[in-house]
């Protein structure tokens, strides 16, 4: 997506040790995690839709981008249900997502 190597990322989120016992805890944390995952996911898909915006696709992109918040929203419900922590994991990825 956004043509880098995912390699090095990988490599270090899988032997991180706060990864290691994130998710050999409970089953909560898992879940917390997933919705976290996705949130970042979801704002780099927007982040990244900015840029290649297309006059003749508007009203495809407006639909897209509806969808895609209309999404976050569901996941940031879920996140605070299952832990209400999830909405200070999430505090900072919302930030950027809201200043661009």
């Amino acid at each position: 997506m956004m043509k880098k190597s995912y390699e090095p990322c990988l490599t270090l989120f899988a032997s991180s040790y706060v990864t290691i016992i994130y998710f050999t805890r409970t089953f909560s944390n898992s879940l917390e995690a997933v919705f976290f995952t996705l949130t970042i996911y979801i704002i780099c898909k927007l982040l990244y839709s900015y840029g290649a915006n297309d006059a003749k696709s508007c009203f495809l992109h407006i639909r897209r981008l509806y969808y895609e918040s209309y999404s976050l929203g569901i996941i940031f419900g879920v996140g605070f249900f299952n832990r209400p922590t999830f909405v200070c994991y999430t505090l900072l990825p919302l930030a950027v997502w809201l200043h661009t």
